[in-house]
């Protein structure tokens, strides 16, 4: 349960990363 929790943190903070990126992009 731990385990997943953690994985499903990371890929949220990946996504959050991945839309800065794009609105860094967009915004340049």
């Amino acid at each position: 349960m731990g385990g997943s929790v953690a994985v499903h943190l990371s890929a949220k903070k990946m996504i959050s990363n991945l839309q800065g990126l794009v609105v860094v992009d967009v915004v340049e």
